[in-house]
C-alpha cells in the first residue's frame, strides 16, 4: 500500500469507479461545473466515449494536490502508459443526509463500532410492536429493540448489586487477576465485556450473541461478533474465562454447552454460568400455586420445549458442570425479589431494580412465546401479564427468583490431544494439510496481539484470531466487489478449467478453499508465512514459506493470485520476473492491491487528517524495512517488463464509511469501514512502535483520531483497489 500520488504517467485503466458526491454544504462550492469535471469535454479523442467510458481530467481537486497533473492525466499513448481509459464506471454519490442510514434499520451502528457483521443481520423481524432477532430466527425469544436493551443494561446493574459490585464470582473477577482470553457468551448489549476490558486492560475480550446490538465505542481490548453458540465453535486460541449470563431458554443441551465450553478452555481456566429460574419460589408459602405468574411460566416453559430450548430450573447445573468435567465447582444461590417485600435494606435496593427487571422482561417474552407455540392472540397474552404484573407488584407475595451463580475449572492435568507447548496458537492448525516445522509456530506477542515467528518481521499485520477475522470480512469485501468473483483473470470465469494455482500472501486460506471447491479439477497451494490456515477440501494444500526466498516447486502454475501483499515485496519487478518463470504459458497472474492513503475526488479529506499523517510515518518505516509500499499504478508497466500480454487493470472504490448515497455503496462501504477499522488498529501498533518507539497508548490515541476520521461521513474518502492481471504468451507467440 502506497500514498496515491505520482509523478509518474497514468496508466490504462480499464475500469475505474467514479466518486461524484452530491451538492450539500460540505461540498457545494466544489461542485459548479461538476459535469465538465466528471468528464472531460468533447474531442475527437472521446466524443464518442459511452456512458460506460470515461477519461481522466483536471480538476480542481486533483490539481492542488498533484501540480503538473494535466500532463499526467493526457501521456502519449503507449502500450503501457495511456490514458484512462474505463471499460465500465460506477458512480458513488454522496448521500445527502449522511445519518440517515435507510439501508438498514440499524445501519448506523455498523459503521461505528468493532463488530464483523454483515447488512442481512439487521433485516429485524417485527412482531407485536417489538423486534426480535432475524440472525437463526426463534433461537432467542426475548426482542432486540432499544427497550430491551435499556432492560438488558439495568439487569446488568442488578447483578453487580447482587454480586457486591463484582462481575462474576470465579477466580478471573478476583481483585488483581491477570486474565487472558475471554469469551462472553449472549453478550446482550456488550456491557458486561466492555466493563471486564475497562477493569482488565491485559486481556482480549470477544463477546457474541445472535443479535448485532453492541455499544459504538468499545475499549481496544474488546471486540464483538454475531453468532450462534450452537453452531461449532473454531475458534483458533482457547480461552482463559468463558462467561455465560442469562441463557436459559435458549440452550438446547446444556451438558453438550459445558463440554464445549471445556473444549475452548485453556487448561486451568474457568467458566461460569450466572442464571435465572423460569418458576418464582416463596418461602413462606405466599405464593399460591394457582398464581397467574405460574400458569404463565408453564406455558412459558411448555413453549421452549416446543422449541428444542427447554427452560430450566438450573437446580442441577452443578451436576452439568461436574460431569462435563470441571473440578473446584461452586454453586451461589441468591435470591431477587419480584417487588420491596422485604426488609432488610439491602434486599430492598434488589428489589427495586428486580422488579423493574422483572417487569420489562416479563411481557414480552409471553408475547414471543405464547404467541407462537400456543396461538394465543397478543390481546390475550396482555390480560394474562396484566394479571401477572398484579402478582408482582403485591407485597403480600413474598416471591423471589432464584439466581444461581456456578462456575469451574478445567483440569490442569486435562491437556488437549495437540501438544502446543511450542505455540500459543497451535490449535488452528492441528487438523489442517500444513508444512511446517514446529519453530514456525513460536509466534510474537507484542501489546497484546500476536505476530508470526518465521521471518519475524516481514508482515507488519498480527496474525492473531482478530487479525483472522478481519481477512475473512476483507475475502468477503472482495467478493460483494467483485461480484461474486474470487478474482477478474480469466481463470475465474465461469467453467474455467483451471490446472495449478498459486495463492501468495494466502493468509487464513479462504481464498484458496474457495477456489479450490469451485474448481475441483483443480490444484491449488497456499502459502504465507504464517500458520493460520483452516481445513482445507483435497485438491488444496498449504504451506509456510517465504516468497522472497527462491522458489523451488517442481511443476509451473497455470494461475498465481496474489493479493493484499503490498508493503511485503521488497522488490516488485523481481516478484514479477518470479511469478513469471513459475508459470506454464498461457497462464495468468493477478495481483490485487490498494495503496497505502485514502483519497477523495471532492477536497473533503483535509491534507492534515490524521489518516494521511500517520499514513506518511507507516510509508517512511516501510521504506527503513526495505519494503517500500508500492504506488498500485505502477503494476502494469512492471507485468509488461517481465513480460506479460494481455494486460487489463482495473480499478474500484472502497468508502471510508456509509457516505454514499447509493444502496450498493453503502453496503461496500459498511464492510470496507470494518476492514480498515480492525485492520489499521493492528498496522498502526505494529509500525509505529517498532520504527518510531511509539508507545502503545500513544498509539491508541491515534488510532482513535483515525477511528473518527473513518466514521465522519462528511469526509467522502476511500480507497482505490487496483486488480491488475495479465498472460504469459505461448511458446508460439
Amino acid at each position: 500500500m502506497s500514498a496515491v500520488e505520482s509523478t509518474n504517467a497514468a496508466p490504462a485503466v480499464d475500469r475505474e469507479e467514479e466518486t461524484v458526491p452530491a451538492a450539500t454544504p460540505t461540498n457545494a462550492a466544489a461542485t459548479p461545473g461538476r459535469e465538465n469535471e466528471a468528464v472531460s469535454a468533447a474531442t475527437p479523442a472521446n466524443a464518442a466515449a459511452t456512458e460506460e467510458e470515461a477519461v481522466s481530467v483536471a480538476t480542481p481537486a486533483t490539481v492542488a494536490a498533484t501540480p503538473g497533473r494535466e500532463e499526467e492525466a493526457s501521456p502519449v499513448a503507449t502500450p503501457t502508459n495511456a490514458a484512462l481509459a474505463l471499460d465500465h464506471e460506477e458512480q458513488i454519490v454522496a448521500d445527502e443526509n449522511p445519518f440517515d442510514d435507510t439501508a438498514s434499520e440499524r445501519g448506523e451502528s455498523t459503521s461505528e463500532s468493532t463488530q464483523s457483521v454483515t447488512a442481512s443481520i439487521f433485516n429485524y423481524r417485527q412482531e407485536n410492536g417489538r423486534t426480535y432477532h432475524a440472525y437463526k430466527d426463534g433461537k432467542y425469544t426475548l426482542p432486540n429493540d432499544e427497550r430491551e436493551n435499556d432492560r438488558l443494561d439495568l439487569q446488568h446493574n442488578l447483578f453487580l448489586i447482587t454480586f457486591d459490585d463484582r462481575l462474576g464470582n470465579a477466580p478471573p473477577n478476583d481483585p488483581g487477576a491477570k486474565v487472558g482470553r475471554v469469551l462472553d457468551v449472549g453478550t446482550g448489549t456488550g456491557i458486561w465485556a466492555c466493563e471486564f476490558g475497562d477493569e482488565h486492560p491485559e486481556a482480549e475480550v470477544l463477546g457474541f450473541d445472535l443479535s448485532a446490538t453492541f455499544p459504538s465505542f468499545t475499549p481496544p481490548n474488546v471486540r464483538f461478533e454475531v453468532d450462534d453458540l450452537e453452531e461449532p465453535w473454531i475458534y483458533s486460541r482457547k480461552f482463559d474465562y468463558i462467561h455465560s449470563r442469562m441463557m436459559n431458554g435458549c440452550i438446547a443441551d446444556w451438558d453438550a454447552y459445558a463440554r464445549k465450553c471445556s473444549d475452548n478452555l485453556n487448561p486451568g481456566g474457568w467458566l461460569e454460568i450466572n442464571e435465572i429460574s423460569l418458576m418464582p419460589k416463596s418461602d413462606d408459602g405466599t405464593l399460591k400455586d394457582d398464581a397467574m405468574i405460574f400458569k404463565m411460566a408453564k406455558l412459558v416453559r411448555e413453549a421452549t420445549i416446543q422449541f428444542g430450548r427447554v427452560a430450566t430450573d438450573m437446580e442441577d447445573i452443578k451436576e452439568v458442570l461436574i460431569r462435563a468435567g470441571y473440578v473446584d465447582v461452586k454453586v451461589l444461590k441468591f435470591k431477587w425479589p419480584t417487588n420491596m417485600w422485604p426488609k432488610d435494606a439491602r434486599y430492598k435496593e434488589i428489589a427495586k431494580w428486580s422488579q423493574e427487571n422483572i417487569l420489562g422482561g416479563w411481557e414480552p417474552l409471553c408475547l414471543a412465546t405464547i404467541t407462537r407455540a400456543h396461538g394465543w392472540t397478543k390481546e390475550e397474552v396482555l390480560v394474562g401479564t396484566m394479571h401477572c404484573r398484579n402478582e408482582f407488584n403485591d407485597r403480600s407475595i413474598h416471591a423471589y427468583y432464584p439466581v444461581y451463580s456456578a462456575f469451574g475449572r478445567k483440569p490442569t492435568e486435562a491437556e488437549p490431544d495437540f501438544d502446543d507447548t511450542e505455540s500459543i496458537n497451535a490449535p488452528s492448525v492441528s487438523s489442517s494439510n500444513v508444512s511446517l516445522a514446529a519453530d514456525v509456530m513460536d509466534y510474537r506477542m507484542e501489546n497484546g496481539r500476536t505476530y508470526h515467528g518465521y521471518k519475524e518481521g516481514k508482515y507488519n499485520l498480527p496474525n492473531d484470531e482478530t487479525e483472522n477475522d478481519r481477512l475473512e470480512l476483507q475475502h468477503n469485501l472482495f467478493l460483494l466487489t467483485f461480484n461474486d468473483q474470487l478474482g477478474n483473470a480469466p481463470p475465474n470465469d465461469k467453467d474455467a478449467k483451471v490446472g495449478r494455482v498459486l495463492d501468495i500472501g494466502t493468509g487464513t486460506g479462504l481464498w484458496a478453499v474457495d477456489f479450490g471447491d469451485e474448481h475441483p479439477e483443480t490444484e491449488v497451494l497456499g502459502v504465507d508465512l504464517s500458520a493460520t490456515f483452516i481445513n482445507p477440501p483435497p485438491n488444496v494444500s498449504f504451506e509456510v514459506d517465504d516468497i522472497e526466498e527462491p522458489w523451488t516447486y517442481s511443476q509451473k502454475f497455470d494461475y498465481i493470485h496474489s493479493r493484499m501483499m503490498n508493503g511485503c515485496i521488497n522488490d516488485w519487478e523481481e516478484y514479477a520476473a518470479k511469478c513469471f518463470d513459475n508459470l506454464s504459458p498461457g497462464g495468468w497472474v493477478e495481483f490485487i492491491e490498494t495503496p497505502l492513503k485514502p483519497q477523495s475526488d471532492d477536497g473533503t479529506l483535509p491534507e492534515d487528517a490524521q489518516i494521511l499523517v500517520i499514513a506518511d510515518l507507516i510509508q517512511e518505516a516501510s521504506e527503513k524495512a526495505g519494503r517500500p509500499t508500492m504506488k498500485p499504478d505502477k503494476f502494469q508497466s512492471i507485468l509488461s517488463r517481465a513480460g506479460f500480454v494481455d494486460i487489463k487493470v482495473l480499478r474500484y472504490k472502497w468508502p471510508t464509511n456509509t457516505w454514499p448515497r447509493t444502496r450498493r455503496f453503502k453496503e461496500i462501504g459498511t464492510w470496507s469501514h470494518e476492514n480498515i477499522v480492525s485492520g489499521w488498529d493492528g498496522l498502526c501498533l505494529t509500525i509505529l512502535t517498532r520504527a518510531f518507539g511509539w508507545t502503545k497508548e500513544e498509539v491508541d490515541v491515534s488510532n482513535e483520531l483515525c477511528r473518527r476520521e473513518f466514521m465522519d461521513k462528511t469526509i467522502h474518502a476511500y480507497w482505490p483497489l487496483y486488480s491488475v492481471y495479465g498472460r504469459k504468451p505461448l511458446d508460439a507467440e
